[in-house]
């Protein structure tokens, strides 16, 4: 899959970036969303966690989802959040905007499997 066009939206907390990838195909639409997982949840996980020797949750994540397109407000109506086409997790903020760029290029190239 090539890239017709590629939008950045505006996102609000806990999501960090928000890139809506068009294909050729008519119809076709991806959301490319990298988000801050829940402090909460991360602090409990830390602390069962520790002394166990399993590593430290993710931090941030990058997900692509299949969606319906750009609609009003600038969102993307995301058809599932509980299956993504793709997944990467991160532990530092700098990984995971690098991350979504390299997400973002590899979908918009055709190069990245879903």
């Amino acid at each position: 899959m090539r890239a017709r066009w590629i939008s950045e939206r505006p996102c609000a907390h806990p999501v960090l970036f928000a890139t809506v990838v068009a294909s050729w195909w008519p119809g076709r639409y991806f959301r490319v969303s990298t988000v801050e997982t829940d402090l909460q949840w991360r602090d409990k996980m830390v602390r069962l966690a520790e002394g166990t020797g399993t590593p430290p949750p993710p931090w941030f994540l990058t997900q692509v989802f299949s969606c319906r397109g750009v609609l009003t407000g600038y969102t993307a109506g995301v058809k599932s959040l509980r299956n993504p086409l793709f997944e990467r997790e991160y532990v530092e903020r700098s990984e995971a905007e690098q991350g979504h760029r390299q997400t973002v290029e590899l979908l918009a190239a055709g190069k990245l499997r879903l």
